[in-house]
């Protein structure tokens, strides 16, 4: 899986594993299935409420909310809206900070570009072909979107097995405190 490395303000490096086109696929038709979750209950609720589904009001209540959710979720959920909390990733800017709301409007207004038009086709041809997996708003706003939960294995980690036949030097070392040490 490729990897980004971004070089904090403190200069410390981190690497992240950058979010293919599946997870952000799979992101995406979550926040699909919540949006049409939405519709159906604003509707369930006219209904109820004894409007008609073509009342004036209806639209209004359908629109804005869809409209804005990717913007607010991303602002007030650290980068993530319900889809890619599920997917586990997130939205980070290039230069190691926190996203700022200038960044995740950029983003959302060429949400526009990249998923409208054309259908996702723009998105997923700037997502394959740029080395950072950026979609037109990503690369415009400085961010790209990466795993929150790396695919680690076990052995990749700092642990390791000892012998069974392991014999410790320094026995009683467990005994000292750290001014000991």
């Amino acid at each position: 899986m490729p990897t980004i490395k971004i070089q904090t303000s403190q200069n410390i490096e981190l690497e992240y594993e950058l979010a293919g086109i599946g997870d952000r696929l799979v992101a995406y038709i979550i926040d699909l299935l919540i949006y049409a979750a939405y519709i159906i209950t604003v509707f369930l609720i006219a209904d109820a409420a004894g409007g008609k589904s073509g009342s004036n009001w209806t639209p209004l209540f359908l629109i804005l909310p869809i409209f804005f959710y990717q913007l607010l979720c991303e602002v007030f959920l650290n980068g993530q809206s319900l889809g890619k909390k599920a997917k586990q990733i997130k939205v980070i800017s290039l230069n190691g900070n926190q996203p700022n709301i200038g960044q995740y409007l950029i983003r959302w207004i060429f949400r526009i570009v990249d998923d409208m038009i054309g259908s996702g086709v723009i998105a997923i041809l700037t997502i394959s072909l740029s080395d950072k997996a950026q979609r037109v708003g990503d690369i415009l706003a400085g961010t790209t979107v990466v795993r929150t939960n790396p695919n680690t294995a076990f052995r990749e980690t700092l642990y390791s097995e000892t012998e069974a036949d392991y014999k410790a030097q320094f026995d009683l070392v467990h005994l000292l405190n750290d001014s000991d040490i």
